[in-house]
């Protein structure tokens, strides 16, 4: 093979690989950054930084000691940092804290944004006001980190989707450190939809199909986002750090891509006709 043919199967490999990366649209994204940490954390209440929101951060709790954004970030999760494509946060966090002479549970809330003409309804996923659509296919990631009392069961943390049926509530496992939740919404007519979660994805391989517990049916349509922390079996101190909320049209746009099937295919039709252009230039 010609040293001008193999420079543009090269060519050929590198864009296969770029077009393999498929973003739709990232609909909210939640950092932490730009809030202020004065003194090394700050209460999350009435803050309304991020995108694709409806309102601030708000809460039924009122000690804002267990409620706290600090800096810098305590979640570190394998393939996914400040370099990858969506980039994890370099920055703040929030720390979610039950008990300490405080509130059992204790929970922070915020409105997604679903008004008429906002990103939700502009990219079709409103149905009565709700995000919910039939036949639309919502993905959404967050990172989060348990102290030990969480590690040894005597916590729960969990991410919850107001306005919808009580099992839309996801408790968050404890296995480490530094944790990746990717979660799913398959939207359908009735109550049918389901949530699909994978916990702590290789991102290596991770391709959103497999690996994966999905949900009982039910109806998921939702308005909002809460995190709650609790403790029980007479434990005071749980804590758990969330970072990086994400909800997009595709698993790209909420976690680290990875090249699809369809690479492998490009590419090798790119070969074939590279070759058959070789032979008949022979």
């Amino acid at each position: 093979m010609s040293r001008s043919i193999r420079l543009t199967l090269v060519a050929a490999a590198m864009s296969a690989g770029v077009a393999s990366v498929t973003h739709a649209a990232e609909l909210t994204y939640e950092g932490f950054t730009g809030y202020s940490t004065a003194g090394g954390s700050n209460d999350l209440v009435g803050n309304t930084g991020g995108t694709g929101f409806g309102g601030a951060w708000a809460s039924p709790d009122s000690d804002g000691f267990l409620r706290t954004v600090r800096t810098p970030t305590a979640i570190a999760y394998p393939g996914y940092d400040g370099s990858s494509t969506p980039a994890a946060s370099g920055g703040n966090y929030l720390n979610l804290a039950a008990a300490f002479g405080g509130a059992n549970p204790f929970r922070v809330f915020r409105p997604l944004d679903t008004a008429g003409g906002g990103v939700y309804d502009t990219n079709g996923f409103i149905s009565g006001g709700k995000i919910g659509a039939d036949n639309k296919t919502l993905w959404g990631s967050i990172l989060f980190s348990n102290n030990a009392a969480q590690t040894n069961g005597t916590g729960a943390a969990s991410i919850a989707f107001d306005g919808t049926v009580s099992n839309s509530t996801i408790v968050l496992f404890q296995p480490s450190a530094s944790n990746l939740l990717v979660f799913r919404f398959d939207f359908s007519a009735g109550a049918t939809d389901t949530i699909t979660t994978f916990a702590n994805p290789n991102l290596a391989t991770f391709d959103g199909t497999t690996g994966g517990v999905t949900s009982a049916p039910g109806d998921y349509a939702f308005t909002a986002l809460r995190l709650t922390e609790s403790y029980a079996n007479g434990n005071n101190g749980a804590e758990t750090q969330f970072d990086d909320i994400r909800f997009g049209s595709t698993l790209a746009d909420v976690a680290p891509a990875i090249p699809e099937p369809t690479s492998i295919a490009i590419l090798g039709i790119a070969t074939i006709g590279l070759l058959a252009r070789r032979r008949r230039n022979a």
